[in-house]
């Protein structure tokens, strides 16, 4: 009897625990939906500390609610600010210049939570649908196919970035040498270790992320304040044609699947097709915005079945989950979207109530001073950091990379840096496909 009580109280702990998975990936999603430039990978920098030590499912669970949020969220930064809360807004951007009464701006805001939130409903029955069918289509997993998709994520990374292509292709293959860098087991050799023990399992993925994406990232940000437009927003229902909705999350769906763009499709795509349809800018923010939210559940499928991050906020969660011993396979990829989709749920309840009801009044933390906020979450990760290497006796380790990486970061802190850590999280994806590749044809 004794034995029983201990395995529900374990059951308890299980779901208790997931439920914190689901609330942190809430509050981050809403956090990096609200801040102008933050962006689902920053967040991930900053939730780092926290779910290192998180089962594989916690980790996509947080995961998934966290980017489902963001385009909740992000949807109203960009209709209130005119400043893109995520990239995929950036059609909402450029159509709310054209609302101009408060009855347009509260149609735009109470259809696109709607329609995110049907979007996001669909996304998820037709990926459900789907998932016992995985099995048969073996060919989808062929090691050929997992490169050339990787090449196009890497192609679309290196070629939508605000830098050069030349520029973004040395900082990608220095996130790839730095991701060398240990001991390779396809080539039973160490790489760059200079005979440092420490080195032998890698540079620590927190200290490198901090260095080399989040100071460069966060010291680019002005101080700024962003300008909000407040327009008192009506609880009515909005009229909307269920037709229109279930183009644009089709459309949505497809556009998650693209390796380097996904939701960025997505809202583009749906956004293009509107264009042609009609001239109303509340429709066609609608489109983009209802789009987006169905692209970030199908991005979710080549992560779980094929371990194919399309995006680099989904190599760093791909990157956490590994670490506790996720392989990526068919039968696994099932149960673990079976896992996310009440997490799903819940984001998509949230995010209605954030991105209607609540809209204009989570608005209200965009009058902080956005550069000592950034510079306070820059400090507090490097704290965190340093006190976990005290806990795991590396903390000599830790500083001394620190101390190395760091000027680097800062040398780079006027570049777009996402290409360098997408190379430094698949650098062992690469050297792993690579050697499999030589076995195969060599």
């Amino acid at each position: 009897m004794a034995h029983t009580a201990t395995e529900r109280s374990r059951g308890y702990l299980l779901i208790d625990f997931h439920t914190t998975a689901i609330l942190v990936g809430v509050t981050a999603g809403v956090i990096g939906g609200l801040l102008p430039g933050f962006g689902n990978l920053l967040t991930m920098v900053v939730l780092l500390p926290f779910i290192s030590a998180w089962t594989a499912l916690d980790v996509i669970i947080c995961y998934a609610v966290m980017t489902q949020l963001s385009q909740f969220v992000g949807s109203i930064t960009s209709l209130y600010t005119g400043v893109p809360g995520e990239a995929s807004s950036m059609p909402t951007v450029i159509e709310s210049k054209r609302l101009h009464s408060t009855a347009d701006f509260s149609y735009a805001a109470s259809s696109t939570a709607l329609g995110s939130a049907f979007a996001s409903l669909v996304a998820i029955v037709s990926c459900i649908a789907v998932l016992p069918y995985l099995q048969s289509v073996a060919w989808f997993y062929r090691t050929e196919f997992i490169i050339v998709l990787l090449i196009i994520a890497t192609a679309f990374i290196c070629t939508t970035g605000s830098h050069s292509v030349r520029a973004t292709l040395v900082l990608l293959a220095l996130g790839l040498l730095l991701g060398s860098v240990g001991w390779n087991t396809s080539l039973n050799a160490s790489i760059l270790t200079f005979g440092v023990v420490e080195l032998y399992q890698g540079l620590p993925v927190e200290t490198a992320v901090i260095c080399l994406f989040a100071v460069p990232q966060l010291l680019q940000f002005a101080s700024k304040p962003v300008t909000k437009i407040v327009h008192k927003l009506s609880l009515s229902f909005p009229k909307m044609h269920l037709g229109n909705l279930s183009l644009y999350s089709v459309l949505g769906m497809i556009g998650g699947l693209v390796p380097g763009l996904t939701t960025v499709l997505s809202s583009q795509f749906a956004y293009a097709v509107s264009c042609r349809r009609t001239t109303d800018p509340k429709e066609r923010i609608l489109a983009s915005e209802t789009a987006n939210n169905a692209g970030a559940i199908t991005q979710l499928v080549p992560l779980l079945v094929l371990g194919l991050p399309l995006v680099a906020s989904e190599a760093m969660a791909l990157n956490l989950m590994e670490s506790t011993g996720f392989v990526a396979t068919p039968e696994s990829a099932a149960a673990m979207f079976m896992g996310i989709v009440p997490g799903l749920l819940f984001a998509t309840m949230a995010g209605i109530l954030f991105a209607w009801p609540l809209a204009t009044r989570i608005l209200v933390f965009l009058k902080m001073n956005n550069q000592n906020f950034r510079i306070s979450i820059l400090s507090f990760l490097v704290l965190v950091t340093l006190w976990q290497s005290h806990v795991d006796m590396q903390l000599l380790f830790v500083l001394s990379c620190m101390l190395v990486l760091l000027p680097l970061g800062l040398i780079l802190r006027r570049f777009d840096t996402t290409a360098l850590i997408f190379g430094f999280l698949i650098s062992d994806r690469v050297w792993e496909l690579s050697y499999r590749m030589v076995d195969l044809y060599i």
